[in-house]
């Protein structure tokens, strides 16, 4: 996860140091320069909006996997704790029986 994270931040500053230097060197006007920046901020915010939507979707099917792993796995400690319990029982009791 970290890795992806420190992928999207370097994009981000990508989009970002690419806007700055584009705007710098333009030479067009200021407000066709404002209008083109902010058609495209918001082409990037869509795009932005998106990417967090599957990432935020993503990590909820990863929890909602790993608790059904989780329910799993208790139930199987359960069983096998049930288990061993019936087992003891059974030890004690052929034990009793031998004793008396």
């Amino acid at each position: 996860m970290k890795k992806r994270e420190s992928i999207f931040l370097g994009f981000l500053v990508g989009i970002l140091a690419g806007i700055t230097v584009g705007v710098l060197y333009a030479p067009e006007k200021g407000t066709h320069i404002r209008n083109r920046v902010s058609y495209r901020l918001d082409k990037y915010r869509n795009i932005l909006k998106n990417l967090l939507d599957q990432l935020i979707e993503e990590k909820d099917k990863m929890i909602s996997s790993a608790k059904v792993e989780e329910q799993k796995r208790k139930n199987e400690m359960k069983e096998k704790a049930e288990k061993l319990m019936t087992e003891i029982d059974d030890l004690s009791n052929k034990i009793k029986t031998r004793v008396n």
